[in-house]
């Protein structure tokens, strides 16, 4: 199906309790695990089988974890009780065979348009995996592939980032002040145009600034990041722990390639008491293929919130950009076990042609 034939749905998922296998390989291996996983629960089971995609790539395979919603927790060595977080997503579907990756018409490619129509509308997605809900499956139609149908499900940004907003400023602002800054998000939705997306975040901004000091605005604002993985936080504090020095730890944090042929962590260098960290590309394909260095920015900007302010010339606080910052607070007080001070140095929405935070260690 052409991305342009992509229907995407909003929906709100409710938390589950699913009892779920991790493994890593590739998807061909996904039928075998949930039939593992079935044999050990299916007196328990309450829903749908989906699978999680927690990364990784096709040479060294995926991490994913199988999943099954069940109405009492269930615990062997290898299976695993938790409740799922739900939230709004936005979601399309895939009806038939899931085939081979890359081909036409497979359950990879519902997914490649599925991602391209989500770029196109401006949809901003938040943290947490992806998810795959069988809806009509093997459990219901044997081999019958042709009656498959799986929901193709992402995290919606914008709900959570109000919401983290919201509380940032009712913990260090005040109710008061929060209701005034907050005015007029209730009318935003996860499909509202990247212009009022702008407008709305401009005039917030502008209110936040005139309510309290710059340092109040900046941990407000740090409070709204994405939330780091907590599994790649705790795999490089061990490391951290087993090396016992910073500069080997940042040089196998450098080696790291698992977004595309770029480091997860941004390659991040030291220099005396700072790290300094410098984003690559959201979209480096259409980075490179840009003809002005408006578009380049554009393309380089990773937030689906306000990057089509630079396309429209429109100015908003630097502050904004403090967001970003609490990326790599929660990444390095994890890997430290104390706390950081996060600068923002450079920023492509206040005209810079990057994105560029200083790490400040403490001093022991």
């Amino acid at each position: 199906m052409p991305k342009e034939n992509v229907k995407l749905d909003l929906k709100e998922v409710n938390d589950m309790l699913v009892a779920s296998l991790r493994f890593q390989g590739q998807h061909n291996e996904i039928a075998k695990h949930l039939d593992r996983l079935y044999k050990k629960v299916r007196s328990y089971i309450n829903g749908k089988p989906l699978t999680l995609y927690h990364g990784g790539n096709a040479k060294d395979g995926y991490q994913m974890e199988v999943c099954f919603p069940v109405s009492q927790p269930v615990e062997t060595e290898q299976i695993k009780s938790r409740t799922l977080e739900g939230g709004w997503m936005i979601c399309t579907a895939h009806a038939g065979p899931y085939g081979s990756p890359g081909e036409e018409g497979s359950l990879s490619k519902s997914w490649e348009n599925f991602y391209a129509r989500i770029r196109e509308q401006g949809i901003g997605l938040a943290e947490g995996p992806p998810r795959e809900v069988y809806l009509k499956s093997r459990l219901e139609h044997g081999e019958d592939t042709e009656k498959y149908v799986t929901e193709l499900q992402e995290y919606l940004l914008l709900p959570r980032w109000l919401a983290r907003m919201a509380r940032g400023l009712d913990h260090l602002a005040g109710e008061d002040i929060r209701r005034q800054v907050m005015a007029g998000s209730k009318q935003l939705t996860a499909l509202s145009r990247p212009a009022e997306n702008v407008r709305w975040v401009k005039g917030a901004m502008e209110r936040l600034t005139a309510a309290v000091n710059e340092e109040t605005q900046k941990e407000i604002m740090a409070g709204c990041a994405h939330i780091f993985p907590e599994a790649r936080i705790q795999e490089l504090r061990a490391q951290y722990q087993r090396l016992g020095d910073i500069d080997k730890l940042l040089e196998l944090m450098g080696q790291d390639r698992s977004v595309g042929e770029h480091s997860f962590y941004s390659a991040p260098r030291r220099q005396g008491n700072i790290i300094y960290t410098t984003k690559i590309p959201f979209n480096p394909k259409g980075y490179e293929e840009a003809e002005s260095e408006v578009v380049k920015r554009y393309h380089y900007c990773h937030c689906p919130l306000v990057k089509e302010a630079i396309l429209e010339g429109e100015k908003i606080s630097a502050t904004f950009c403090y967001c970003g910052s609490g990326w790599f607070k929660r990444l390095w007080q994890g890997i430290l076990e104390k706390p950081v001070k996060v600068e923002m140095l450079q920023s492509v929405l206040q005209g810079d042609d990057c994105c560029t935070f200083a790490i400040h260690l403490p001093r022991k």
